[in-house]
């Protein structure tokens, strides 16, 4: 970012924002790290399961959990800050931020490529909603450089379509690196590493192309996936949402964390 811009100029130029300074407070962040373990082992204190649970236990690749805003008070209690639902809208420049998604990520360290997340665009797995969609990436703890920090690929939100048929189980990014520049030798490759503080963020664009390499730290990264709807989208009919979409008017299950008050003249 440029001294002059704003963080919303520099989403719609790079199609990504980066605050590496901590946006919300140690305590919180301690409160969700601190539950991290039972939700791991099943143990849930809102009466509710998460929707799925991906590779949890397992020594290398990705463990995640969607939904965690719905099985646990001290991450709803996160998710539902007003200055994160601030930051999203200062951001995205929206009149309306709603969750509708989160996803806690945990990337244990070594293992390789089976800890690599592929080069993707969110937009590719939500076809079903049309307009802005974004999500904010929370960082739980310190993000390095050595321990598979996010990578944004600035610029890809305005790529043609045919040029970033990503897919995020692709975990050889290299060699998926090089297909995506055939396809589109044009087009210039800047990658850009969301390194963070503990409780600072990284915004994007559902059309930035994006992927995370190998922890090559001994302790595992975590973060916190924030995915988001502003007044600027809309559900595509007929497509199918896996429940994302059906629950939008439940507070508790997509609640709206920012709303502009518009004053009459």
């Amino acid at each position: 970012m440029t001294p002059c811009q704003s963080p919303h100029e520099t989403y719609v130029e790079k199609g990504f924002y980066l605050h590496p300074e901590p946006i919300v407070s140690g305590s919180l962040l301690r409160l969700a790290i601190e539950r991290i373990s039972a939700l791991m082992n099943g143990t849930y204190d809102m009466g509710a399961k998460p929707w799925r649970r991906w590779n949890i236990g397992h020594p290398y690749k990705m463990q995640k959990i969607d939904q965690v805003h719905l099985c646990d008070r001290a991450f709803y209690s996160l998710v539902t800050q007003p200055v994160i639902g601030e930051w999203i809208a200062r951001v995205s420049s929206a009149d309306l931020v709603q969750v509708w998604a989160t996803q806690l990520l945990v990337k244990p360290p070594g293992g390789g490529k089976l800890g690599a997340v592929g080069w993707h665009m969110d937009r590719k797995d939500w076809p079903f909603w049309q307009g802005e969609i974004l999500t904010m990436w929370l960082a739980l703890d310190d993000v390095r450089p050595d321990c598979g920090p996010l990578l944004y690929v600035q610029g890809s939100h305005r790529w043609p379509d045919i040029a970033a048929p990503g897919d995020a189980y692709i975990q050889d990014l290299e060699a998926q690196e090089k297909r995506l520049k055939q396809l589109a030798p044009h087009l210039a490759w800047r990658e850009v590493p969301a390194l963070l503080r503990a409780g600072g963020a990284g915004f994007h664009s559902a059309d930035t192309l994006h992927g995370s390499r190998a922890n090559r730290t001994d302790c595992p990264r975590i973060g916190l996936a924030i995915s988001v709807r502003t007044e600027r989208s809309r559900v595509k009919s007929g497509v199918e949402d896996y429940g994302y979409t059906s629950y939008l008017d439940h507070p508790s299950i997509a609640p709206i964390i920012y709303r502009r008050e518009r004053i009459d003249p």
